[in-house]
């Protein structure tokens, strides 16, 4: 399937690539970035170690780099994935979660009390929403032009209009943690608090269903790519990474490893390939929720 997108003078295509799919993880007790490519999961390759607790983590096409908060380090780097050009985009902040505005060229990310924006392009900050108190997750939708932000504290999804920032609730809903975003499909997917359900609303606030359940596996991070849902699972014995199509409602298990919680995932093109579609995710456990947070289905197309 290919699907054309222009967002300004950019063009974006999305592409269904099956397997061929990287994922960039963080472990929790090695407190490093892993990638390893879904149709090969035993081969790993070390990105960025000796971290300190990474959490959201998000992937802009245009310039191919990875951006990713760290709480421990209280700020926000970038890198391409192969290490190269890597720096510090934002310091001192206790980020908890970021995203990129592909057209807007910028970051937007929480703090767990406010949620700013910052320029690609010379790093200028600027608020959004200046009370965003228990905002530990969020998501832009591109077509909208709307960020949703789960409040775990006021027990509530906020949507607000980007970037003027007039908030409004879409679903009060218990402790609601990590989320991921349809925004061609119009649909909002998120954690419940106790683990053990996915939950989706319509971006309208209408429609709200439970998509997956389990007394056995707690789930922990979610995103959205290409009509699936990915989701972040574990128990006492492993984790995996499971892929949900959210049409037939079929779950398909693409990678297990030894026990592990996943925080964060970021869909992006492989470098230096026109066709595949990497997907970087972080992990963190120490905080007690956790999140996938893929880029939107699109990426840069080149002609040589």
């Amino acid at each position: 399937m290919l699907t054309v997108l222009i967002f300004g003078v950019l063009l974006y295509v999305t592409v269904s690539t099956g397997a061929d799919v990287v994922v960039l993880t963080t472990e929790n007790r090695q407190q490093e970035v892993t990638e390893f490519d879904l149709a090969n999961p035993s081969h790993k390759n070390r990105v960025h170690q000796h971290r300190k607790n990474p959490s959201g983590i998000s992937y802009d096409p245009v310039e191919e780099k990875m951006y990713w908060a760290e709480p421990g380090a209280k700020a926000i780097y970038s890198s391409k994935v192969d290490e190269s050009q890597h720096q510090t985009v934002h310091s001192n902040v206790n980020v908890y979660d970021v995203t990129v505005n592909i057209e807007g060229r910028e970051v937007i990310y929480t703090d767990s009390r406010s949620i700013s924006r910052i320029s690609i392009k010379d790093h200028h900050v600027s608020t959004v929403v200046s009370h965003a108190t228990g905002a530990i997750d969020i998501e832009y939708d591109p077509i909208d032009k709307h960020i949703y932000w789960s409040n775990f504290i006021g027990n509530v999804i906020e949507k607000c209009t980007y970037p003027a920032g007039q908030c409004s609730t879409l679903v009060k809903t218990p402790f609601p943690l990590n989320m991921a975003i349809d925004p061609k499909g119009k649909r909002l997917y998120w954690v419940s608090g106790s683990h053990e359900q996915v939950e989706s609303i319509g971006l309208d606030g209408h429609n709200q269903r439970t998509e997956m359940s389990s007394n056995d596996d707690m789930y922990t991070a979610l995103d959205f790519y290409d009509g699936n849902l990915y989701v972040g699972v574990h128990n006492s014995k492993q984790a995996k990474i499971e892929k949900y199509d959210v049409n037939s409602r079929h779950t398909t298990t693409i990678t297990t490893e030894d026990y592990r919680s996943y925080y964060d995932i970021a869909v992006s093109p492989k470098q230096g390939s026109g066709e595949l579609c990497p997907l970087y995710c972080c992990s963190f456990q120490s905080l007690g929720y956790h999140g996938l947070s893929v880029a939107f289905e699109n990426y840069t197309m080149r002609f040589t």
